[in-house]
């Protein structure tokens, strides 16, 4: 049986991030280690001195969603998140984020999934408001009034797995696109040469030239802007 429940209800409290004193050994995750698939970027963590008592009561634990709550643009919307997926290191992230850390009620990736879908959608833009010119995320508010739709416990995990395997194709999709994209690029630089070198010395014309052949030999107008990268034609 599917339930309509308050974030809230099933994560109590949002654990703020920690910032630190100064440059130490801790790694901490800011929001420029956010990427905007959801998963996180391990380039560039930066290190903070921060004491044990807050990294025993804020250290970051496989399957926390961490939420972006001071930040965004006109262009995107406060509020992303991502999931952590680490279990080596310890890591914290910063005052600019918090953890959202689900009750054992209700299964992480699927809360995850849940909350990008949020952002994804512009829902985050409902609770932002703007200050000093940082965009903030009223996430208490957030959390308190927004609602999830929770199947059985089985369910949820199963969509989180259909929602995964979703995603790695379309990563994969991406990747084969520009994997053909870099093969069509490199197959023109074989058989013409760099345009710019000229390495195979093709005979140079001036584009007033092939333009007078181009309508000769009747061009299509549609093609004519896709060869010259959609510019408008004026005749």
């Amino acid at each position: 049986m599917w339930e309509i429940k308050n974030l809230s209800e099933i994560i109590p409290k949002a654990i703020s991030g920690e910032w630190g004193d100064d440059v130490g050994s801790v790694k901490v995750l800011r929001t420029t280690n956010f990427q905007n698939d959801g998963t996180i970027n391990y380039d560039n963590v930066v290190t903070r001195s921060i004491a044990q008592k807050k990294i025993d009561q804020k250290a970051l634990k496989f399957g926390d969603t961490i939420i972006e709550k001071s930040g965004g643009s006109p262009s995107q919307p406060v509020g992303r998140v991502v999931f952590f997926d680490n279990q080596n290191d310890v890591f914290l992230c910063n005052n600019f984020t918090s953890v959202l850390r689900p009750s054992s009620t209700a299964d992480a990736k699927y809360v995850f999934w849940f909350l990008f879908n949020n952002h994804l959608t512009g829902k985050t833009l409902n609770y932002q408001n703007k200050t000093t010119g940082i965009i903030n995320l009223k996430l208490e508010r957030y959390l308190q009034e927004l609602t999830i739709p929770l199947p059985p416990l089985p369910t949820q995990k199963r969509i989180a797995e259909i929602l995964d395997k979703a995603d790695t194709l379309r990563k994969k999709g991406k990747q084969l696109l520009q994997y053909y994209d870099d093969l069509a690029q490199s197959l023109f630089i074989d058989i013409f040469g760099d345009p710019v070198k000229n390495e195979k010395g093709w005979e140079e014309k001036p584009v007033e030239i092939i333009l007078i052949v181009l309508f000769q030999v009747g061009i299509n107008q549609n093609l004519f802007q896709d060869l010259f990268l959609g510019l408008p034609l004026m005749i």
